[in-house]
């Protein structure tokens, strides 16, 4: 009787396994980068989310900024993350981290265009949705 519950217990558990969606595990990386997206743009459209990833991961790629994105992001009063993404910042994060950030080279700041002391819009490389980016920042 033990061994008749046992296996009605495995096909149970196989097959709720095998109705759940599979999702590829993140690395730490991507998912602090998929946290700080989520905080600062999920009420933003994708073009956004993208162009805020391309911040992080042009600070990476230049020589005056860390190395990782992990470091980058926690730099002191840089970048705002929370503890919640979904599926939508992960992908971009993905997205990002693989080269496609649709941003600027040069962009290396962000600003929020209803900030109480707001750099020069002009100077913007870009506005996209609610922040504008920059090369240089408080231009």
């Amino acid at each position: 009787m033990k061994r008749i519950v046992l296996i009605l217990f495995i096909f149970a558990v196989a097959g709720y396994a095998a109705t759940q969606p599979f999702a590829p595990r993140a690395d730490g990386e991507e998912i602090l980068l998929a946290r700080l997206l989520y905080t600062l743009a999920r009420d933003e459209g994708d073009e956004a989310m993208f162009a805020l990833g391309g911040v992080v991961m042009n600070r990476v790629r230049n020589p005056w900024f860390p190395d990782t994105i992990g470091e980058v992001i926690r730099e002191p009063h840089q970048f705002a993350y929370g503890s919640k993404y979904d599926e939508r910042s992960l992908r971009v994060a993905r997205a990002a981290i693989a080269g496609d950030y649709r941003m600027d080279r040069g962009a290396l700041y962000y600003q929020a265009m209803d900030a109480t002391h707001r750099w020069d819009p002009s100077a913007a490389l870009a506005v996209i949705g609610n922040y504008g980016f920059y090369a240089e920042r408080g231009v």
